[in-house]
């Protein structure tokens, strides 16, 4: 379990799904609204609804 903390905004719980190198997939705790979920891809790169491949 993880909190996303983002400038400005309340955290978001989050479970880690799966860590990559320097990379990591979160499963938020409920779906992300469109306004921050682009707002998080503004800030780091892409969001998907996918699992990283093993």
């Amino acid at each position: 379990m993880v909190t996303l903390r983002l400038e400005g905004l309340d955290g978001i719980p989050a479970t880690v799904r799966w860590v990559a190198g320097d990379e990591a997939g979160l499963s938020f705790d409920w779906p992300l609204y469109a306004p921050l979920r682009d707002h998080i891809v503004a800030l780091r790169g892409t969001v998907s609804a996918e699992e990283k491949p093993a």
